[in-house]
């Protein structure tokens, strides 16, 4: 177990959730309405930044026990984030990468940058809690009650899966409908995105745009059939005719599911 900073030896054998202040540097709403959620359930406080400059901006002004990092932003990657947290600010403050690439090898490029350890995406909140617990030295647990989890059935989709969903909500309803409403929103402008930025040769905004996407399906349990595409998009040279059959694709496979995550958010308009 690592000592957070602020705590002598004294003070390690009970430091609870209370006790500890971490940084999250995440850019995807998505992904930070999910870690805001755990945060508050796990009574954990908690900051959240854009980038990898905000986040220096951030350790240089407040102290923090842990910093969650994500790969992938603007301005300043995870990557690059931790050697300037690293070498120029000198601070050995644990640091766990976020990342959604799956390759071999990436735990190992995440460490030789600096970081201690990485969690892939879409975030499992057990092994999120653990590593939590594993690098801030907290003694209380940070799963909750299992009475808290909602037991009852889910429904039953063709195209989404709610089971993802149902684990990392912990029974929050309010979660539930707030993280539907959001991929019911935003999947058809990404659609979008994909289908301008293809017409107009913006490899860049294309890329990026099916990045993000990757955490905005996850939610609905949408990972498995989408990412195989969502992955040539992202890091397939580019053909054009190619990228369009795989924009298709995505797009059917989101029309589709569109009316069941429609369905599913109209039960809670029927419980309000």
């Amino acid at each position: 177990m690592v000592i957070p900073h602020h705590l002598g030896l004294d003070g390690f054998e009970n430091i609870s959730a209370q006790d500890i202040h971490i940084l999250a540097v995440e850019d995807n709403e998505m992904n930070q309405n999910l870690l805001k959620h755990l945060f508050k359930e796990w009574k954990l406080s908690a900051d959240i930044v854009n980038n990898g400059i905000e986040a220096i901006e951030q350790l240089q002004a407040k102290r923090y026990d842990l910093v969650l990092m994500d790969i992938q932003m603007p301005e300043m990657d995870g990557y690059t984030a931790t050697q300037e947290i690293r070498r120029k600010l000198k601070m050995d403050i644990p640091i766990i990468a976020m990342t959604a690439h799956a390759f071999a090898g990436e735990r190992e490029k995440c460490l030789s940058y600096g970081m201690n350890e990485y969690i892939a995406k879409p975030i499992n909140e057990r092994l999120l809690s653990n590593l939590i617990i594993q690098f801030t030295g907290i003694t209380n647990t940070l799963t909750l009650p299992k009475e808290k989890i909602s037991n009852e059935q889910l429904p039953a989709y063709q195209f989404i899966d709610l089971h993802y969903m149902r684990d990392i909500s912990m029974g929050n309803k309010e979660y539930e409908k707030s993280v539907t409403e959001q991929f019911i929103e935003s999947t058809p402008l990404d659609i979008e995105t994909l289908e301008t930025a293809l017409k107009n040769s913006d490899l860049v905004k294309l890329r990026q745009t099916a990045h993000n996407m990757k955490t905005n399906v996850s939610v609905m349990g949408l990972t498995e059939k989408l990412q195989p595409y969502l992955d040539i998009l992202e890091y397939e040279p580019y053909d054009e005719e190619r990228f369009e059959q795989t924009i298709l694709s995505v797009k059917t496979i989101c029309t589709n599911a569109l009316p069941e995550a429609n369905h599913f958010y109209s039960t809670f308009l029927k419980i309000a």
